[in-house]
Order: structure tokens, then sequence, then C-alpha cells
């Protein structure tokens, strides 16, 4: 057990002891107000004891704040909160719950204006048209214990790919990277797009028609993906997951600004760092399809599973330029004509005259 006096350093809370002072002075009349409410509905009436009388409290409401904080500050498990307080997980489990509603009611301050709160998508809208911000959102997920097993819609947090026990929350930025605002959080299983409709973000774009929403983190890495040929697992990280790259490629392809993102990814390339476009390379590679898709075919080298072959062409210096995907059992020279046809448009976008000395691998 660590002395509170250590614990409500700004190290570990990462506010000032004056800013903590305030911020348990604000909450702590709602919290009161919250716990006499529930113990109203427990005992059916009012109370029969005198106020103070019964068993006191395992943490004060400011040892629940200060371990509300460094659970957030810090994402450390509820268990390391209940060591350093000296008390059980289960405590600081329900401490946090309670100081977290709080803090969701209180709203989320704004950078550079003190005294304005954000305590729904409809502020942040009505706050980004009246400052001219661009905002940013997208939906973080983090793993969590496995529900209990009599718990209502236990399935629903277990994500169709990630096969684990999670948690979502979207989250709102400004063009700078600060946080806005957060909404609560939910399954795992359930769609970023659902949840931010439940929010009412449909209702925010007629009314703040001027507000610009760019999904900028997974546009960094998916960018990152067609520049270095890496795979989406490799450049997702905890603020974007492969997941979420694959959804919205899906739903650019199907709004039609991926073949235009392509190419301005290349061309801002070729303009930064160069493509070699006199010395190409073609060639065709099979993966594996156990999903199948619309591409998807029998595979010569897989005893005759799911795959899919991508006919590539690839600069001097084997940065990926055209890609056309087909079935895996077709052959290799059918598809180098339209690979070709491909990369004349694309030279027409890029200034470049075709040069046709390729390197073809047979």
């Amino acid at each position: 057990m660590v002395k509170q006096a250590v614990l409500a350093h700004r190290l570990f809370t990462g506010i000032s002891r004056q800013h903590l002072a305030c911020l348990a002075e604000e909450l702590a009349v709602p919290w009161q107000a919250g716990l006499e409410g529930r113990r109203h509905a427990v005992r059916g009436g009012v109370r029969k004891r005198a106020a103070g009388a019964g068993a006191r409290h395992q943490l004060v409401f400011v040892d629940r704040l200060v371990a509300t904080l460094i659970h957030l500050r810090h994402d450390l498990p509820h268990s390391v909160p209940g060591l350093l307080f000296g008390v059980d997980r289960s405590t600081v489990t329900r401490a946090i719950g309670e100081v977290r509603t709080l803090l969701a009611e209180r709203g989320c301050a704004v950078p550079d204006r003190p005294g304005l709160r954000l305590r729904t998508l409809t502020d942040v809208f009505a706050y980004a048209q009246a400052e001219g911000i661009e905002l940013r959102l997208d939906a973080t997920e983090i793993q969590v214990r496995r529900p209990p097993a009599g718990r209502g819609g236990r399935r629903a947090f277990v994500p169709g790919r990630k096969k684990q026990n999670t948690m979502k929350a979207t989250v709102t930025a400004d063009d700078q990277g600060r946080t806005l605002w957060t909404d609560a959080l939910r399954p795992g299983r359930m769609h970023d797009a659902t949840a931010a409709r439940n929010e009412g973000i449909a209702i925010c774009f007629p009314h703040f028609p001027d507000v610009e929403v760019l999904h900028a983190v997974v546009f960094d890495r998916l960018v990152l993906a067609l520049v270095s040929g890496m795979g989406y697992e490799r450049v997702a990280d905890t603020a974007c997951s492969a997941t979420t790259i694959r959804r919205r490629r899906d739903e650019w392809i199907e709004a039609g600004v991926l073949g235009h993102l392509v190419l301005t990814v290349l061309w801002a390339y070729d303009r930064m760092v160069g493509l070699d476009l006199e010395d190409l390379a073609a060639d065709s590679c099979i993966t594996k399809a156990p999903s199948g898709g619309e591409c998807a075919g029998k595979s010569p080298v897989d005893r005759g599973k799911r795959g899919l072959k991508r006919s590539q062409l690839t600069d001097g210096y084997g940065i990926p330029v055209v890609t056309v995907p087909a079935g895996a059992n077709i052959r290799d020279h059918t598809l180098l004509p339209e690979t070709l046809d491909e990369f004349a448009e694309l030279t027409e976008h890029l200034d470049h005259a075709p040069q046709w000395a390729f390197g073809v691998d047979s």
C-alpha cells in the first residue's frame, strides 16, 4: 500500500494538486447524491439510521477519483490501483465505474477554451463549425476480461475478426490530434458506423454542413501500406487496427475514391522521392483466400483451395505501381496485357512516357 499523498502527485494523475482538489469538490456532491439514490432504491424508503452510521468506505471519494485518474492516464488494469491502495480489485472496479460516469457527465474540456465543455457529439460539431476546425473520427478497441457466464449479450464482446473479448469507443479529435470527445464504451462486435449512428452523427451533418470529418488516422496507415507494400497487420497499431483499415478501404472502393487515392499517393511519391520507370519488373504471386471473394479461384499449388493471384508491376526500386487481382487458377501471361494497359494509363497521370524495358520472371 502506497501513501495517498504520493499517489495524488502529478506524475500519477496528470493534473496538479490544486486542480485535483477542485475536481474532487465539483464531483463529490453528484457522487454522494447518486450513492444515496441507490441506497434509497435498495431500502425501498428513507434511511432508518443516523447519517454517518454503518460501515465505512474502503475508498473515500478522493481515493476513488485518484484511482480512476491513474487508471485512465496509464492504462493500468484494475488490480494495480487495488494493490496501490490496499483494496480488492472489485472495489477499484466499482469505484472507476462510478467516477467515469461522473467525468462523462462533466464533459470534455476544449483546448485553449477554459470553461467550455463538450458533452455530446452535437456539441462537438457545433464547436467545430464555430471555430472552423476539421474533425478526426475513429474507433479504438481494447481487450477486456471475459464477461461472466450469466451475463446477457456475452457473445457481443467478441468481434468478428479479433476473436477476443474487446470493447470499443469512438474518439473525436481536432486537426492537431487533441481529444475533444469520446462516446461510451460498447461491446466489440458493434460496428463503428452503427455506434456513430446511435450517437446521432447522421443528424449532425445536415445541421452543420461546414464541418469536415477526416479519417486521417486510417488514411495515414493506408498510405503507408500502399507506399511500402506491407500488410495491414504490420502498419496497424493501437490507434488503428487492421480491421479498421480494411473496412475503410472497402467503403472507399464502393465510393469510387480509392483509385484516386492510389494515383495521389504515387504522384506525391514521384514528386518527393522519384519513381524509376525506366527499368520495370513484372511478376505474379499467389496468396490464400480462405474467405473467398469475387476474384478467388482454385489454387494449383494448394490442393485446389481458394486463392488469389496478383499480377504486379514495380519500378526499378521495387515500389509497386500497378496491381491486377485475379483468381489463383489464371495463368500469369494472360494478366500481363491488362497490367501493361493499366501502367500506360498511370503514366498519363504521372507525366511519364512508357518505357517498355521489363524483366518478366517466368
